[in-house]
């Protein structure tokens, strides 16, 4: 995936206007199999950031949507090194990706 405001540093180490940001992998359990997920943002799950992903954080946020555990795990941008919870900062982060 290419973000125009995301410049990669090396491995899963990013930065973000001059902020170094490290997303780890995230191990999810779908029930079936462990599957490795990137902290980036994409809720939809699309391969793509965009203002719909935008859209799925805030209503995540308000509680008006459940989303799974793969899509909240590639929501949990902050702190850098995840929390396990999609809240306000994870979407500040978000939104400076998709808008800057």
């Amino acid at each position: 995936m290419y973000y125009p405001a995301l410049n990669a540093v090396g491995g899963d180490t990013f930065n973000l206007q001059n902020t170094v940001y490290n997303f780890p992998d995230w191990k999810t359990n779908t029930g079936l199999d462990t599957v490795s997920v990137v902290a980036d943002g994409d809720f939809n799950l699309d391969g793509r950031l965009s203002a719909a992903d935008l859209l799925l954080g805030y209503r995540q946020l308000l509680g008006l949507t459940s989303l799974d555990a793969e899509q909240l795990a590639h929501g949990d941008l902050y702190p850098p090194t995840g929390d396990g919870v999609v809240d306000f900062p994870d979407i500040v982060v978000l939104h400076k990706l998709i808008f800057q």
